[in-house]
């Protein structure tokens, strides 16, 4: 089975270190992923699947794993939910019209609200007179929680700091990816918050 039914641990760290959380005055805790534009590229009803590069087309192999948690303690599991995720090809162009949906798919979040897929690192395309740095789309959606539309962007992407979208990205959206056995690995942890 490719998910994975290891959980990745985060007890015993403090509370700030997790993506995006603070405090209000009332001492509810807020810790949502920053929020992101849906942008033109959304396709609903994608199939369901882990490997979004369904006709093996040319590209750099990267896969991208993490937690979906959400609740009041930012921390409950958030198990069998969808996310909803989209990205261009290698040459920075989207499937729009297919009934491929090459680079598209929804994902489940296992037992333990573990999620991974497989696909190529995005290409990147001219918004305007600039380039949008590599990115992927992500629609999350778990019952008793708000949807969350997030983008996730790569460390080191030199077209971020120019994106009026991913210059104001908090840090737990720009990834590090790591090379394993020639694949691109990365982490993206997801926290939704409550309705």
């Amino acid at each position: 089975m490719f998910l994975r039914t290891t959980t990745i641990a985060v007890a015993g760290l403090p509370l700030s270190t997790i993506v995006g959380c603070n405090k209000n005055n009332q001492d509810h805790i807020h810790c949502q992923t920053g929020e992101d534009i849906l942008g033109p590229f959304y396709r609903a009803e994608a199939p369901y699947r882990n490997a979004l590069n369904v006709l093996s087309e040319e590209g750099t192999p990267i896969i991208i794993h993490g937690t979906v948690r959400g609740g009041a303690d930012c921390d409950t599991l958030l198990a069998q939910e969808t996310l909803d995720v989209w990205q261009a090809d290698d040459s920075g162009a989207y499937d729009n019209e297919s009934s491929d949906f090459k680079f598209r798919g929804r994902v489940k979040t296992n037992d333990q609200s573990f999620y991974e897929f497989m696909s190529i690192l995005p290409g990147r395309y001219l918004n305007g007179n600039e380039f949008r740095p590599r990115h992927i789309h992500f629609l999350a959606r778990a019952s008793n929680h708000l949807d969350l539309v997030t983008q996730l962007y790569f460390e080191g992407d030199p077209y971020i700091p120019s994106d009026p979208w991913a210059s104001q990205a908090d840090t737990g959206r720009i990834i590090k990816l790591n090379e394993v056995d020639e694949v691109l690995t990365g982490e993206f942890d997801i926290n939704l918050q409550l309705r």
